[in-house]
């Protein structure tokens, strides 16, 4: 944060993590490792005779130590009950009081609010679709860390007036591990993922369960570089520009996913008037069925049983055979798993396109 202002320490704790997890202003050359960041090397700190140390409220009980080389000036940037954006901001004005950098901190501030309104101007179109976005950090072929609004990352999905998707718990840093599941209960989601470890993006692309998410099938997934989820105010700057290349134009494929709202609509309105029964989209089990699907292999016999013991997890009542689209399917505790899937040994049906799921009006 401190080289954003214009200022270089004369050392950091393991100056290759900063370079490697960012490096965005540069490292100058011949800033001292201090060793491990919360077992700094005190020999070398007293050798650097610093005028400032700079550490997190979590440093606390080595300040004591940490005073009796130099003035310690504490930084939160995170912790329960705290917006990680809004406290970057903060942070970076008293980091600039702090070192005679205020004028710096407040243009760093100005143009961080520039570049916000301008690409918020720029994201119109696609703030216009209604889409939620979720902003992940892939894990593996299953597992995914997803930021959610307390984070730095979605701090700025708000300034920009654009929902994030991610509604359940995140950890005092903005984020929490999950597995991909979840991430079915918005279909209608635009998905941003930032930084692709090596090797994932193959796994993925042979993943059943990632494969049958509808952000996926339908062509809703942008990539951007990695950043660090507790970066400063350059890197909110870096994230909203990748958010802008990869967001304008994204307004198209809205117009064919509201018509096949509208035509999905019709049926279950038919199968209603018809039936006096309610149909949902089953849209969390459809990831379900996709996992068993891969367990059970290519073997026929082995997938119909993975499909009998796949409950619907919106444990709905049992369905009619004949349901909206009027072909007979295996019920399966209030899901339908077309039979043609439930029966095929490979290719698409990999991942079993669930239908609905019905339940009776009492």
């Amino acid at each position: 944060m401190v080289l954003s202002l214009g200022v270089t320490p004369v050392g950091i704790s393991r100056p290759v993590w900063y370079t490697r997890l960012d490096g965005d202003p540069p490292l100058p050359p011949g800033v001292v490792d201090t060793g491990l960041l919360f077992q700094p090397n005190f020999e070398v700190l007293q050798a650097l005779r610093p005028d400032l140390i700079i550490v997190t409220p979590w440093h606390a009980p080595l300040r004591p130590l940490l005073e009796r080389i130099a003035p310690t000036f504490a930084v939160q940037l995170s912790g329960p009950g705290i917006d990680v954006y809004p406290a970057v901001r903060g942070a970076t004005q008293l980091l600039g009081n702090k070192l005679g950098r205020a004028a710096e901190s407040n243009a760093l501030i100005a143009h961080a609010n520039a570049q916000i309104a301008e690409v918020s101007h720029q994201l119109a179109g696609f703030r216009a679709t209604g889409r939620p976005v979720y902003l992940l950090r892939l894990i593996d072929d299953r597992h995914i860390s997803v930021f959610g609004s307390n984070s730095l990352f979605g701090g700025v999905l708000s300034q920009l007036g654009l929902a994030n998707a991610w509604q359940g718990l995140a950890d005092p840093q903005g984020a929490t591990e999950a597995e991909l599941a979840p991430l079915a209960k918005r279909p209608d989601a635009q998905v941003v993922t930032i930084g692709m470890p090596a090797g994932v993006a193959a796994q993925l692309a042979q993943s059943p369960l990632w494969n049958a998410l509808p952000f996926v099938r339908q062509n809703r997934v942008q990539h951007i570089d990695p950043l660090p989820p507790l970066g400063d105010i350059v890197t909110s700057m870096r994230f909203v520009s990748g958010l802008s290349q990869m967001l304008q134009g994204v307004t198209s494929e809205l117009h064919d996913d509201r018509r096949t709202r509208r035509r999905r609509s019709s049926r279950v309105a038919h199968a209603r008037a018809s039936r006096g029964s309610h149909h949902l989209p089953c849209l969390s089990h459809t990831v379900a069925a996709a996992a068993r699907s891969a367990m059970a292999g290519r073997d026929p016999a082995r997938r119909r049983r993975a499909a009998a013991s796949a409950g619907c997890p919106l444990q709905l009542a049992a369905a009619p055979r004949d349901v909206a689209d009027g072909r007979r399917g295996a019920v399966t505790r209030g899901c339908r798993v077309p039979a043609s899937a439930a029966q095929s040994a490979g290719g698409a049906a990999d991942t079993w396109r669930v239908g609905w799921c019905v339940s009776r009006n009492s």
